[in-house]
């Protein structure tokens, strides 16, 4: 089993990871109900592997877990598992979904680096998939699966998050979804919330709410980055977690400070600083200043097609307008056969 795809399942103790991959086993085979030992499990275990399933296995949206029914014998454990859909109706979902998928992916070069990866999921579901602010009035749970963006092209959160890790499995890029909470809507009120990490390399991990940037993006016609690969420190504003359940997206260290009047400087100092290894920097004092975050990201790309010295694999903005500065952090193209945070 491939772990980079599991974050959630390794969380669990081996108890609750055998009952786990009971539930799993008889999901991916249709099975009408499977019994399993408790022996070393608590009274909350169902609850953590129902949570499991739902985080790590966007792909077995069929079930139905609010009409499962269970009964413990002993310290066996018996579950009757209900599912959404007929296998005639699921074998007719599963046609278009592969349809959708092999589309998407197609999309993605040969041996792409992870970062572009993830850019052409991020830019694909921001740009393709209409929130659906109504969702209150809306009984299907399709825009919370990954059938409201995927085959439906609606979404709340839970289908951004959950669509984008479903295809960041596929692509081969470590990606978890954080079930949390943000102050949003139109009364700025702090509800739940669902976005993902990627892991991008050994040493970077970052926030990236593809709901939000598609929110941007349906507002106003233009391409969205505010929320693509964010720190903790740069999405904790609006955005709650618990920061000892998933990894952390940090940068370690100080980072030196350069000064910058012009484009060109910028330009000048960013290849000079990848040709002497300093990844991590900030510029501040830019005369001939952004307008936003989008600009910076676009030219820095631009910039960035230039450099011959080492090869950048991804890389994390930063932009305070305010104080006129301009964070930046590259990561170098590394070995991506392990995953940090497991």
């Amino acid at each position: 089993m491939n772990s980079n795809k599991y974050y959630y399942l390794y969380k669990l103790s081996s108890p609750e990871k055998r009952i786990c991959d009971a539930f799993v086993d008889a999901l991916k085979h249709r099975k009408k109900e499977f019994q399993v030992s408790l022996a070393g499990t608590g009274k909350d275990s169902i609850n953590k592997v129902y949570r499991v399933i739902h985080l790590d296995y966007p792909e077995y949206y069929y079930l139905d877990q609010a009409n499962c029914k269970m009964w413990i014998m002993g310290e066996e454990l018996k579950v009757e598992i209900a599912y959404r859909f007929s296998d005639a109706e699921m074998r007719n979902i599963n046609k278009q979904l592969k349809a959708v998928t092999e589309k998407i992916l197609a999309m993605i070069p040969k041996d792409a680096p992870l970062s572009e990866i993830e850019l052409i999921l991020h830019d694909y579901l921001m740009t393709n998939i209409k929130y659906e602010y109504d969702y209150e009035n809306v009984t299907t749970f399709r825009i919370y699966s990954i059938l409201g963006p995927l085959l439906d092209k609606k979404a709340v959160c839970a289908g951004y998050s959950a669509a984008f890790k479903f295809l960041s499995d596929l692509a081969g890029l470590p990606c978890l979804t954080v079930s949390a909470s943000a102050i949003g809507g139109k009364e700025q009120k702090k509800a739940g919330h669902a976005w993902n990490i990627v892991a991008l390399s050994k040493a970077s991990c970052c926030h990236v709410d593809v709901t939000w940037d598609s929110n941007c993006y349906e507002a106003t016609q233009k391409k969205c980055y505010e929320y693509f690969n964010l720190t903790d420190d740069q999405i904790e504003k609006a955005h709650f977690w618990d920061r000892n359940e998933v990894p952390p997206c940090v940068i370690q260290g100080e980072a030196p400070v350069f000064q910058c009047k012009t484009k060109q400087e910028l330009k000048k100092l960013i290849l000079e600083n990848i040709k002497k290894n300093i990844l991590r920097f900030t510029v501040s004092g830019m005369e001939e200043r952004f307008e936003n975050k989008q600009q910076v990201l676009d030219y820095i790309l631009d910039v960035l097609t230039l450099s011959i010295h080492k090869p950048i694999s991804n890389y994390v903005i930063g932009f305070d307008p305010k104080r006129n500065e301009i964070n930046i952090f590259f990561v170098p193209a590394l070995d991506y056969s392990l995953f940090n945070w497991l």
